[in-house]
Parts: structure tokens; C-alpha cells; sequence
């Protein structure tokens, strides 16, 4: 979909009477380790450790993307992640974080409350379809050049290391006491930059 000066990519919509449903999905192996106000998770397997983007934060751009194109309120539009593959979620997770498909469809069939009138489901998908990217290459394309500029952005802005793009960390120079911001994977990375 379009939104404001570039896209976002929504992986699976489910439209029905109990609300919109954005479900962003994650296909991994290994443990998963991530709480809902951590901006990165990590992901392990075995003795290697990755971080990745809250999916939770990543699917919200989703979620206000389209409920700002539809005009919906925020009851009406669903966040939900659902992993598959061979992972294990190690640490306690909202509701709205599933693993199996089995578990997004029971998510999903547990809201009891109707939010949006039957009859207006057919205007919602028309006007999704309407707004729609035509689905190709150059769609593709754009969008991942889109990602990546605003990834650069962010990366300057978020305190993500210069050199490997890792979490940066405050940390204390022990000669002249001056604080800095230090790769949180030192000694591996040295890559700094100024608190100013």
C-alpha cells in the first residue's frame, strides 16, 4: 500500500464483521526471546544469537497504514504476529503473538463482538483492491529501495551502530569519564559515536 512518501508491505489481511485483521509473519528456527516494548527480539540457534525488529512495532506501521486508508477506528483493526517454522517462543507473549496457524486461527475466532456491518465488508476489500500496488517486479522493487532508505534513517536516528548496525549502548570512557554511545557487541565491533 501507499503511505505518505513511500509503502509498507502487509503480509495477510483477514476482513471480517469482528474486525480487520493485519498478521505479520515471521518464519524462523531456534528460540525467540522478546517482550512487546523492546524495540529489537533476538533470535537464537544454538550458540548464535540475532536480533530482528519487534514484530510487533514493524506490523503497527501495517495496522495504521490501513486503518488511515479505510477511515476505521483503532477497535476495528487487529496487530497480529504469528511465527511458523521450527521456533519456540522462550519468553511470556501478549495475546496477539501466536506461533502455528492453529493458534492465529483460534486468535482470531475468539473476538465475539462484531465491530464493522456486513454490508460494509464489500466497500472495505474494493476499497483495499482500489489502493492496492499492482503486484509485480517494479512494485517489489520500489518498495525494498523504500525499506532501505528508511532503514538508513532510522539507523541514524535510533542509536544503531555506524559501522556493523548493531544496539549501541552508553558507555563511560575510563581516562577522561566523557560518556559515549559503544556497540553493544564490543570487542567484536569498536564502532562509537557521540552522545551529542
Amino acid at each position: 500500500l501507499p503511505v505518505g512518501d513511500g509503502t509498507t508491505q502487509i503480509d495477510q489481511l483477514v476482513i471480517s464483521t469482528y474486525g480487520i485483521f493485519v498478521i505479520e509473519t515471521k518464519n524462523m528456527k531456534g528460540w525467540i526471546f522478546g517482550s512487546p516494548d523492546q524495540a529489537q527480539w533476538t533470535q537464537q540457534i544454538f550458540r548464535h544469537k540475532q536480533k530482528f525488529q519487534n514484530p510487533l512495532r514493524q506490523n503497527y506501521a501495517h495496522v495504521k497504514a490501513t486503518r488511515e486508508l479505510l477511515g476505521l477506528r483503532p477497535n476495528q483493526v487487529h496487530n497480529v504476529v504469528v511465527f511458523v517454522g521450527g521456533c519456540t517462543l522462550k519468553t511470556p507473549m501478549p495475546a496477539e503473538v501466536v506461533h502455528g496457524v492453529f493458534a492465529l486461527a483460534k486468535f482470531i475466532k475468539s473476538r465475539r463482538f462484531p465491530v464493522i456491518a456486513e454490508r460494509e465488508l464489500p466497500a472495505i476489500i474494493d476499497d483495499l483492491l482500489d489502493h492496492r500496488l499492482h503486484p509485480g517486479w517494479h512494485t517489489n522493487r520500489t518498495h525494498i529501495r523504500n525499506v532501505k532508505r528508511q532503514v538508513s534513517g532510522a539507523n541514524l536516528d535510533a542509536g544503531t551502530c555506524p559501522r556493523c548496525g548493531g544496539m549501541m549502548v552508553e558507555r563511560v570512557n575510563k581516562r577522561s569519564g566523557e560518556q559515549f554511545l559503544g556497540c553493544s557487541r564490543y570487542p567484536e565491533c569498536k564502532g562509537t559515536r557521540s552522545l551529542l
